[in-house]
């Protein structure tokens, strides 16, 4: 029977493992859609960083007054026939509520610190002038869990009013692998 001692080695071989090997989150594509009525001037485009990074670009110059912004979250995963089946994820969240802080998912507070951090979007309703996001990609530790490897399609519609007007929609196509830390190497001199 193993002593204590390699019983804590272990646990502690495996923690350091566990820590070497995460999910990382690389976007691939993006494709942005507009409402002309609502939105002009768009720029959206994929910059890629490293072989493991992407970010994204977009800024967009606001026509009308944005009052009451729905934004619909749902994720795609791409089966072996290469179709993209619903993912788990599917909600609906008040951007004006998130952002005022009135009320909000675990949905809504991962886009809330995206937006804190990645664009102008710094206020409650209404919305007008120039929007930005920048620097923009998916970061694993805001992930309430890690998902399974394979490549995923996010797709964000923003709504205006009620009943609901398009004015805009990004696909994101993302890929969900496992990032392996180098190690130091050993010299045995």
């Amino acid at each position: 029977m193993p002593s204590l001692k390699w019983k804590i080695l272990g646990l502690y071989v495996a923690i350091l493992e566990f820590t070497h090997s995460t999910v990382i989150y690389k976007t691939l594509s993006i494709e942005c859609k507009h409402n002309s009525e609502f939105i002009a001037n768009v720029t959206c485009q994929l910059k890629p960083i490293n072989w493991q990074k992407s970010i994204c670009i977009w800024d967009a110059d606001v026509l009308k007054p944005l009052t009451n912004v729905t934004i619909q979250l749902q994720v795609f995963k791409k089966n072996g026939a290469n179709n993209f089946l619903p993912f788990l994820i599917n909600t609906t969240v008040n951007g004006c509520d998130m952002l005022s802080k009135r009320a909000f998912s675990v949905y809504g507070k991962i886009l809330m610190t995206i937006l804190k951090e990645m664009s102008n979007v710094n206020h409650s309703c209404p919305f007008r002038g120039h929007l930005s996001l920048y620097n923009l990609y998916i970061d694993e530790r805001l992930m309430p869990f890690a998902l399974p490897l394979g490549i995923y399609k996010v797709v964000v519609r923003f709504l205006e009013g009620y009943p609901y007007v398009f004015v805009g929609t990004a696909t994101l196509f993302v890929e969900a692998m496992e990032k392996r830390e180098r190690r130091a190497k050993v010299n045995n001199n």
